[in-house]
């Protein structure tokens, strides 16, 4: 996990993350499952201070103009998905599974036990154009209704949906280009 400002491409967007993080797909572990019908949230972020894990998709739509072609019911499964599977890859490493203890070696000593985690958020920023803009309420709806009880298994509020770079910027720490 890194520590320093690293940069990445993702959904067209350039970014930069300066607290300690990693990327899933990036992960040797999650390599061995992925094409498995196994989907990962794009960055995990932690601040050490808050004891505090972040877990981002960054989606951009901002090129689909016809309303016809965005849809809100495979948006929101896929949203769900990676939220899941992404939190099951966190237990299979705090109950040490064999593929568990795999993936253990890609996070940070500090969160290798739930017990050092103090919260857990799940952030998505989602770019898209004016005419699509009508749908994200619903979308927002859809996803945190289906996740209400995952996600109050971990203690986690709802997810925070974020449409504009300078909030998910200062919320999270990570700069959106």
């Amino acid at each position: 996990m890194d520590k320093k400002v690293k940069k990445y491409s993702e959904s067209g967007f350039n970014i930069e993350i300066s607290k300690k993080h990693f990327r899933f797909s990036e992960c040797y572990a999650y390599k061995q499952i992925s094409g498995k019908s196994v989907k990962e949230m794009d960055f995990c972020i932690f601040d050490d201070e808050k004891r505090e894990l972040i877990l981002v998709e960054i989606k951009n739509y901002i090129k689909i103009q016809n309303k016809s072609e965005f849809k809100t019911d495979k948006l929101t499964e896929t949203l769900c998905l990676k939220v899941v599977d992404s939190l099951l890859m966190f237990c299979a490493g705090w109950l040490k599974t064999n593929w568990g203890n795999d993936f253990l070696i890609c996070i940070p000593d500090t969160i290798k036990k739930y017990i050092q985690v103090n919260k857990i958020n799940i952030f998505f920023f989602i770019k898209i154009p004016k005419s699509l803009e009508t749908f994200m309420p619903i979308v927002q709806d859809d996803v945190n209704k289906k996740l209400e009880g995952k996600l109050d298994i971990f203690g986690i509020g709802r997810a925070s949906f974020f449409f504009e770079k300078q909030k998910i910027e200062s919320s999270v720490g990570i700069k959106i280009e």
